[in-house]
């Protein structure tokens, strides 16, 4: 299983260092990680030219939006299978070996998928709420996934979903016409063609920003 990771940035200086630590501390190793520089004005590529870390391959392209810098990353990769992080999330370190055991088990599933963790400016973190899941167990075929979307938080997330890449060429890779919710239409996209395998594991953390802080739970 040979997996290109692809890293949209734009304007993430003070984060994506922890994003690319994250990466190179995966229990399984990726085949390349590519850094797209959509326009960033705050000096975020020179922190990651500064690493000097040979699996690192850097591409930079005036300022086209997210949408673009995923798709020039899936044009670019490598490998046969396409890992997204954003620049200001990150992964623990059992995430690809959790996305290559999905791959084993399910070996028929062209999108392989975990759980996740919400995490506030203030380092609160809580695990998404999931219901309807269709499975016992930790992992298993995601098959009602609209279902599920509709009675929880987002199940996928652009930080926690691995694709083959053929399936995302197949689908015309990420709109980019719309400038919110490209990821939802996407994931959309390809539960309608494709089997997902799904782990209920958070693998993955989903930093939320200032203005779209979540509150944890209250304890009975």
């Amino acid at each position: 299983m040979k997996i290109s990771v692809v890293i949209p940035l734009y304007n993430k200086r003070d984060t994506v260092f922890r994003a690319l630590d994250s990466v190179f501390n995966q229990k399984f190793q990726p085949l390349e990680v590519i850094v797209v520089n959509d326009g960033s004005t705050d000096g975020s590529d020179l922190v990651v030219a500064e690493l000097r870390n040979p699996l690192i391959r850097m591409i930079s392209q005036r300022n086209e939006g997210v949408s673009a810098a995923r798709n020039r990353g899936i044009h670019a990769a490598n490998g046969d299978w396409i890992a997204f992080l954003d620049a200001d999330d990150e992964w623990l370190p059992n995430f690809l070996r959790t996305i290559k055991s999905l791959h084993y088990n399910y070996f028929q599933s062209e999108v392989l998928a975990t759980s996740y963790y919400l995490q506030n400016q203030q380092d609160n973190r809580k695990q998404i709420v999931l219901k309807k899941i269709p499975f016992l167990g930790q992992d298993g075929i995601l098959s009602n996934y609209f279902e599920v979307a509709a009675n929880s938080e987002p199940p996928i997330h652009s930080s926690s979903v691995v694709i083959k890449k053929l399936a995302l060429q197949e689908i015309g890779g990420f709109p980019v016409e719309i400038n919110s919710g490209e990821d939802l239409i996407t994931w959309s996209r390809l539960a309608v063609k494709y089997e997902i395998a799904y782990s209920i594991s958070a693998m993955s953390v989903f930093h939320k920003e200032a203005n779209a802080a979540f509150r944890l739970p209250q304890l009975p």
